[in-house]
């Protein structure tokens, strides 16, 4: 395997070397690459909540990349969670030395009264607050075609990757039906559709990222969250999105405008072929094996150490 070298930067001054060691030349440290795999999951949004209903939150952000490597160095992993009323959190791997490998956003909360927010996946249009309304008022997901303004105030956003796409619309007429969120792997559904579907992760076996569910005005219906977590609304308390699916919160219909499910938690996967795994370390994660693999789960923040 073929070793990469860096050279790190010298040593600041010391007092009475005039300029410290930099004079003595900087230190070379081979950096060793390691083929594996790696999955980020940012958190799911948060269900929308308003008297009139809301739109469903989005599901966090995806990225998968089966063929990679990782070079010597230790790094953060960062695991999005989920929160009421707002949209979820990005998951990231960075290198003390390289710094963001890759990042992946959380999926944009659901519009109460209103627009949903933008997101790895976006969150659902609340039901309309304007007369005459205007039909749409969804999140965009981050993916080629959406506006270019909306993809650079990502400014980790990867060209041409996809990550989620758009919550779902309203028909635009004042107090009407709100959009389900957006999934991983698809649109949400407009005028109280379900949640849109999340996608299947070879590394996770299983689907996620799947949108919220939304809640119409003024006795529903109430949609179902997204295959991938989604959570349910509901016209009492509505369902949270699924913790390690990043599945986005249900939305909770009018009388009932605190009870929105929060976002799902995300999840973070390193995967190496045990043979190439002597010496990696870690914090906070979860080790097992299948096969001729290792298989390193975050599900909270933690830390990777690549020897």
């Amino acid at each position: 395997m073929l070793n990469w070298f860096k050279k790190e930067k010298p040593f600041s001054g010391f007092g009475g070397f005039g300029g410290g060691l930099g004079s003595l030349g900087a230190t070379t440290v081979a950096r060793t690459p390691v083929a594996g795999a790696y999955m980020l999951l940012g958190a799911g949004g948060s269900g929308g909540a308003h008297n009139a209903g809301g739109g469903g939150g989005g599901g966090g952000g995806f990225h998968e990349n089966t063929s990679t490597e990782l070079l010597t160095d230790t790094y953060t992993i960062n695991v999005g969670q989920g929160s009421a009323g707002a949209s979820g959190g990005s998951s990231y791997i960075q290198g003390a030395y390289y710094g963001v490998i890759r990042r992946v956003e959380g999926g944009g909360a659901g519009g109460g009264y209103g627009f949903g927010a933008n997101g790895g996946a976006g969150g659902g249009a609340g039901n309309n607050s304007s007369s005459p309304g205007v039909a749409g008022q969804e999140g965009y997901g981050l993916k080629p075609g959406t506006p270019a303004p909306v993809l650079n105030s990502f400014p980790h956003y990867t060209p041409g990757e996809t990550q989620g796409y758009p919550g779902g619309q309203n028909p635009g007429t004042v107090n009407s039906l709100a959009g389900g969120g957006g999934g991983a792997g698809g649109v949400g559904g407009p005028a109280n559709g379900n949640g849109g579907n999340g996608i299947y992760s070879p590394l996770a076996g299983t689907t996620v990222g799947g949108g919220g569910g939304a809640a119409g005005y003024p006795n529903g219906p109430f949609s179902s969250g997204g295959p991938g977590g989604g959570g349910n609304a509901s016209s009492g308390n509505a369902q949270q999105g699924t913790d390690s699916l990043g599945g986005g919160g249900g939305a909770s219909g009018p009388h009932n405008p605190t009870g929105r499910g929060r976002g799902g938690h995300g999840r973070v996967i390193w995967r190496v072929l045990t043979s190439n795994n002597a010496g990696i370390t870690h914090t906070n994660a979860t080790v097992s094996t299948s096969g001729s693999y290792t298989i390193y789960t975050w599900t909270s923040n933690g830390t990777l150490t690549i020897p």
